[in-house]
């Protein structure tokens, strides 16, 4: 029997690797890889150009809360107004015009701010989680409280 030479991992150099060459804390933190809006899909890139929604990003609770419910509440009798005064063709699509706006800019939104999110929180941070180091700080502070009481 041969012994099987251990592998370094060729992104960390601090594990074994697997046989891609990678240990599993670096090939899971590569899943997790921040998202690049210009690698998106083409369907994505779409829905992320569509313009007037920039000031809704930073939109307040009140804007959400009043705002949002009364336009769609005006935008309900609009449309049944729209339904009821104009011929049946013209009807359907004129009324259509402003749902299909609002759907767009909110999936946009969403979109924009799942990415905000994911980049900010799931993708690989900066910050380094030295657990050790932490415990170690903690129980000195303890230690320090303890001699003062």
């Amino acid at each position: 029997m041969s012994s099987a030479k251990r592998v370094k991992c060729r992104v960390c150099s601090d594990r074994e690797a697997g046989n891609d060459g990678m240990c599993d804390y670096c090939r899971y933190t590569k899943l997790l890889a921040s998202i690049d809006r210009a690698k998106l899909p083409w369907f994505y890139r779409l829905i992320l150009k569509v313009p007037g929604a920039r000031f809704l990003e930073n939109a307040s609770g009140v804007f959400w809360a009043l705002i949002v419910p009364l336009f769609l509440f005006m935008n309900m009798l609009a449309s049944l107004f729209i339904l009821v005064n104009l011929p049946f063709p013209s009807n359907i699509l004129v009324s259509a015009i402003t749902p299909i706006a609002a759907l767009l800019i909110f999936v946009k939104l969403s979109l924009d701010r799942f990415i905000n999110f994911w980049n900010s929180t799931i993708s690989k941070s900066y910050f380094e989680w030295n657990i050790d180091r932490t415990i170690e700080e903690y129980i000195s502070i303890l230690k320090r409280k303890e001699g003062k009481e």
